[in-house]
Parts: C-alpha cells; structure tokens; sequence
C-alpha cells in the first residue's frame, strides 16, 4: 500500500476481517470472485481503466501510512512528554504486577482463546 500497488488478499481472513485492518475499497479479496478466470479478467479491465484504479487510493485523502517504526517513535515521543508533566498532571499509572516479568507475563498469556 505504501508504494501504489492495490493489495489482491486471499485465505486466511474473510473481507470483513480485512476492512477491519485497512481502508475499504483498498484491496482486491479473491473471495469476490466466483473462479480465477473471473479475477483475471476483472484485474485486465481494471488495468485497462486508470480511472477505476486510481478509486482504490481514495483511502489516501483520509489516512497515512505509518510503519512500524514510525509507530514505535511516536510512543516514545509520547511516553517522555508524559513523563516530562509534572506527576499531577500525568495520566494514571498502570501496574502489570509486581514479580519482574509480570509485564511479559500480561503480555504474552493473558489473552487465549477459551
């Protein structure tokens, strides 16, 4: 998505889980399709069409990419302006236990399927 290309995703997740991820009308789901015949021609007509193409970039007009590491920056920017605040104004604390790996205990076992 970051370099202009419209994602064709297929297996693992049904479209519903995928506009749950990224922006509607920003990828091609196989499952749209009765056979592979039918996608074929549909991404012939489509690459036949830059107008048609160019509506799976609409997303762009209201979102941007950011990368894992930009995700990763902007926490730490975020977590030393809190810690920067006076304690008043900082926001409430969040405790995960007290044994040493209590935060990686929380992290990774605390959500299973039942």
């Amino acid at each position: 998505m970051r370099y202009g290309m419209v994602p064709i995703v297929w297996g693992g997740r049904s479209r519903e889980d995928y506009e749950k991820l990224i922006p509607k009308g920003s990828f091609i789901h196989v499952d749209d399709f009765p056979n592979v015949e039918d996608l074929a021609n549909f991404l012939q007509q489509l690459d036949k069409d830059p107008e048609r193409y160019e509506k799976y970039f609409e997303w762009r007009k209201r979102y941007h990419i950011m990368s894992g590491l930009d995700l990763f920056e902007q926490k730490y920017c975020e977590l030393c302006t809190e810690v920067a605040k006076p304690r008043s104004e900082q926001r409430p604390a969040r405790t995960f236990g007290s044994a040493p790996d209590a935060l990686s205990t929380w992290w990774y076992s605390s959500c299973k399927d039942e």
